[in-house]
């Protein structure tokens, strides 16, 4: 069985993915991970940001604050 180079780092780009890990493309990888955090937002919370509003429950939450989208 012959995989491709291609289909190899696809398949490792998924596994790193479903770990909660982003691989960017074009980067040089080493031994470092990061996880990326997994942002879940309640209907509220989105439904204020599509009318340009911070949600009340991140007025305290200096991180979520700094979202860039």
């Amino acid at each position: 069985m012959h995989i491709s180079l291609e289909t190899l780092f696809e398949q490792f780009s998924d596994y790193l993915n479903e770990q909660g890990y982003q691989a960017q493309g074009g980067q040089i990888m080493d031994a470092t991970l990061i996880a990326v955090p997994k942002q879940k937002m309640t209907k509220r919370e989105k439904e204020d940001l599509k009318q340009g509003q911070i949600p009340e429950e991140w007025q305290n939450d200096p991180h979520k604050t700094q979202i860039q989208i």
